[in-house]
């Protein structure tokens, strides 16, 4: 996303949508009773009963948000009504902006860090890597993004066990020709290969050369889907995956997890911030839900002094996204953090 103009003192920023994860942000940046404005297509009505037309024109309009709808990786839908535009288009009705790729749209509103963050977030570069999963008989391929991965595509290989020759298998090549037709497509900054056992040696041996500078080798168990999981926790992956948001919020969470089995850690709204108080959490962990419930609940402002007063104690902050970690620290009550010495 890129930043075109900003006015935090009036509340205004308009920014250009670069790429389709940039609408991911935008979902959890604008809110309820926020002032979104823009370009957009409006169906009007030209002339008089029975020679009325209806013709598709476009207009500047800014509405006030009353509701949202995401379509992951497509387009944001935002709808309200309608407080500034033409004489053509009535104050008071309703309308929707389709936030696409390649969309200018302003946003006012009154911004928290909380919502700067996500901003200044959504414009750094957002590295992304192939993920292959795999053994004798299967191949399961899914792509990471800062927040997320997709599964993309699986594959099962048609061989006799006790006739296989690892080596000179034409499964491989078919794993191979799958790679090289995303990379093709995506250019990833890394493709990530994991497999249980020795397979994925014998895999590398068939990858073109122009390839292997972007290949990370890693365990996994099995080849199922669910091994996706298995594969972003594993630490081979911290250096090749070290920009990767959704394999560093896994990683943490595991550390909280570890830390309360050793008395080590504090959970929960209350717990927390009274922790964080004494300046004994070294770390603090927030799931994205947290943030939009206690919006919701009109309570944000008591966790953006605590997200505060966590820079003032030198308190590293974490805020997860990712399905999987939130998941886990939604179940630590949303909020969770390793401590520097037992209370």
């Amino acid at each position: 996303m890129n930043i075109l103009s900003m006015d935090k003192k009036q509340g205004f920023v308009k920014v250009k949508i670069t790429d389709s994860e940039d609408l991911f942000y935008l979902e959890q940046v604008i809110q309820e009773n926020d002032l979104v404005s823009g370009s957009s297509e409006r169906k009007i009505k030209i002339g008089e009963e029975p020679n009325v037309k209806v013709v598709r024109k476009k207009f500047f309009l800014k509405i006030s948000v009353e509701k949202k709808e995401y379509d992951p990786g497509r387009v944001l839908r935002v709808s309200g009504k309608v407080v500034e535009g033409p004489e053509e288009v009535t104050t008071g009705s309703y309308h929707t902006f389709n936030l696409e790729e390649g969309e200018v749209v302003n946003i006012e509103k009154e911004w928290s860090d909380y919502d700067l963050n996500k901003l200044e977030e959504s414009t750094r570069k957002k590295s992304t890597a192939l993920l292959v999963v795999f053994d004798r008989e299967q191949a399961n391929f899914a792509e990471l993004k800062n927040n997320t991965y997709n599964l993309l595509t699986g594959i099962k290989g048609n061989v006799q066990k006790k006739q296989y020759n690892t080596k000179e298998s034409d499964f491989y090549k078919e794993i191979v020709k799958v790679i090289e037709e995303y990379d093709s497509n995506n250019s990833y900054d890394n493709i990530i290969i994991a497999s249980p056992s020795f397979w994925k040696e014998y895999l590398v041996e068939k990858i073109p050369s122009s390839l292997k500078k972007k290949i990370s080798l890693a365990s996994v168990s099995d080849s199922s889907e669910n091994s996706f999981n298995e594969l972003l926790k594993r630490d081979e992956l911290d250096k090749a995956l070290k920009d990767y948001k959704v394999s560093n919020e896994l990683v943490e969470v595991e550390k909280v997890l570890e830390a309360i089995s050793k008395d080590l850690a504090c959970y929960g709204f209350d717990d927390c911030k009274e922790k964080i108080n004494l300046g004994s959490v070294k770390k603090l962990v927030v799931s994205d839900n947290l943030f939009k419930k206690m919006k919701l609940d009109n309570k944000y402002k008591e966790l953006e002094t605590l997200i505060k007063t966590c820079e003032k104690m030198q308190t590293e902050v974490l805020i997860c996204s990712g399905k999987e970690s939130m998941e886990k620290v939604d179940g630590l009550g949303g909020i969770c953090g390793i401590l520097r010495w037992k209370v």
